[in-house]
């Protein structure tokens, strides 16, 4: 049977168990649903986000309300008792874009019965104009129309929807089902599944750059590093949501390794946000190992991390979370921030003396050739140079390591630390080569033929014809001429 958190009212503290009361009983010990008035099976509910919307009942569900009375006639905090977070305050004009949510610090709502509505109740704070008057139809808490969410909008004496009934309640939240819902399963941990939680995010925050460096045999960035000729540039990540996966780097660490984690933010985050680095070292779909990021109302964040000495070898997930709804759990939503997860590969310590592979290809050998001074095994700390040379009228891009962009020059030097193999990227080279393919000899015009071009029959341009194959041939000098051979 479920550990079910019980806190049982006295009998004579209680209200009626009715919609219609005439007052409300606040502090401690004192528990209320509100529901929606005009449809009253939707109970108001703090979502794992921190947003409030209307649900079915459950007690799962962040459903428990209570109020705080401020001293003011008919004005009270609400506040959630599971979360212990306040309901946010209304816009101070109505608006259906902005989903209200809760916050942690109280708000001054005006909660008073109203006769036209059977003494249901209108929730206005008190940063509204004419919040204590119905008639003057002042703002409120109102169900979106199109949605489940509440936002801000008329709650005048033609207004239902911004009239809701608060009904007295035992605290009966269910914390073991409650969690249970978003624990992993069995098969989950096996299968390294990992929850992709759900929120809301706020562009100015997002992260613009992540860095994975110290003492990682390969350091990630986030994005990409990209190369504008011979300078190394880093690209503007462009999101429209909450969660992103970044699988384009990965980084390679080791057990017992420290890494650096720098992370540049687009905006330096106000007061209330927390910032998380999360780490899942056992491979198992959690992220057991959870670092709160010091400084986290600067604009760069900072950390250093221990890869643990027992981490299982193979590929897991970090993730950096940035939310202001006060929920901690790695799982957890976020709240105008972000979710972002990395890929990490970790391997067994590796010895300096060890002997690494080191290789070097062309992404085409029609297009070029690639050497390096180096044996294909060598000792960490050789100083290593790999040289590309272009064929034909091809032209050098650049070296790349796996899918990232290492070197634009042609002679790239490094030093050997790691297991390293580089693809020098060519250019099309459509000098034809010298391969006994019969080649026109005329002139045209009286001026000999230009390198000509060969096409295959489908008129894809073909870098390196074969011998005994039938191609397309065309000649620069001769506009629109065709010979086939």
């Amino acid at each position: 049977m479920k550990n079910i958190i019980k806190v049982l009212i006295a009998a004579a503290a209680l209200l009626p168990v009715s919609a219609h009361a005439d007052g409300i009983v606040g502090g401690d010990g004192h528990y209320y649903h509100i529901v929606w008035h005009k449809t009253p099976s939707l109970y108001l509910t703090e979502t794992t986000s921190g947003v409030l919307q209307v649900e079915d009942q459950s007690n799962t569900a962040r459903q428990y309300w209570q109020f705080e009375a401020t001293g003011n006639e008919h004005c009270y905090y609400i506040k959630n008792a599971v979360t212990g977070r306040y309901i946010e305050a209304c816009k101070t004009a109505k608006d259906n874009t902005y989903n209200i949510g809760t916050t942690t610090t109280p708000v001054e709502y005006y909660v008073c019965p109203e006769p036209a509505f059977d003494g249901a109740y209108r929730f206005t704070s008190t940063n509204c104009a004419n919040y204590s008057d119905t008639s003057k139809t002042p703002v409120g808490l109102n169900k979106s129309g199109s949605t489940s969410y509440i936002i801000t909008w008329d709650a005048g004496l033609s207004n239902t929807g911004s009239f809701w009934d608060v009904l007295p309640t035992e605290f009966d939240y269910d914390i073991e089902g409650a969690q249970a819902q978003s624990q992993h399963s069995d098969y989950a941990r096996s299968a390294q599944i990992y929850f992709m939680p759900c929120g809301s995010h706020y562009s100015s925050y997002l992260v613009r750059k992540l860095h994975v460096g110290g003492e990682a045999l390969k350091e990630l960035d986030y994005p990409c590093t990209t190369w504008s000729g011979s300078s190394k540039k880093s690209g503007t990540p462009v999101t429209n949501t909450w969660w992103t996966i970044f699988t384009t780097d990965k980084a390679q660490v080791t057990r017992g390794s420290e890494l650096q984690i720098d992370i540049t933010l687009g905006k330096a985050v106000t007061e209330g946000y927390l910032a998380q680095l999360c780490f899942d070292w056992d491979r198992d779909g959690v992220f057991e190992d959870v670092k709160t990021i010091d400084n986290p109302l600067s604009k760069t964040l900072a950390y250093t991390v221990s890869v643990p000495a027992d981490a299982k070898e193979g590929q897991s997930r970090m993730r950096f979370r940035l939310t202001d709804n006060g929920l901690t759990d790695p799982d957890d939503e976020v709240s105008a921030g972000q979710i972002l997860d990395c890929i990490i590969e970790t391997a067994a310590p590796v010895e300096l003396s060890a002997e690494r592979d080191l290789t070097v290809c062309v992404n085409d050998p029609n297009r070029g050739t690639a050497v390096s001074d180096c044996d294909a095994t060598a000792e960490a700390g050789t100083h290593v140079t790999a040289t590309a040379t272009p064929l034909g009228n091809a032209r050098f891009l650049c070296w790349l390591e796996g899918r990232k962009v290492v070197s634009t020059t042609a002679v790239y030097e490094f030093d050997f630390v790691r297991p390293t193999h580089l693809k020098a990227m060519f250019s099309v080279n459509t000098v034809a080569p010298s391969d006994g393919i019969h080649d026109v000899t005329a002139e045209a015009d009286g001026q000999p033929y230009e390198t000509p071009l060969y096409y295959d029959l489908s008129g894809r341009l073909v870098s390196a014809p074969v011998k005994g194959e039938t191609y397309i041939r065309k000649d620069s000098n001769m506009t629109g001429t065709i010979v086939i051979f």
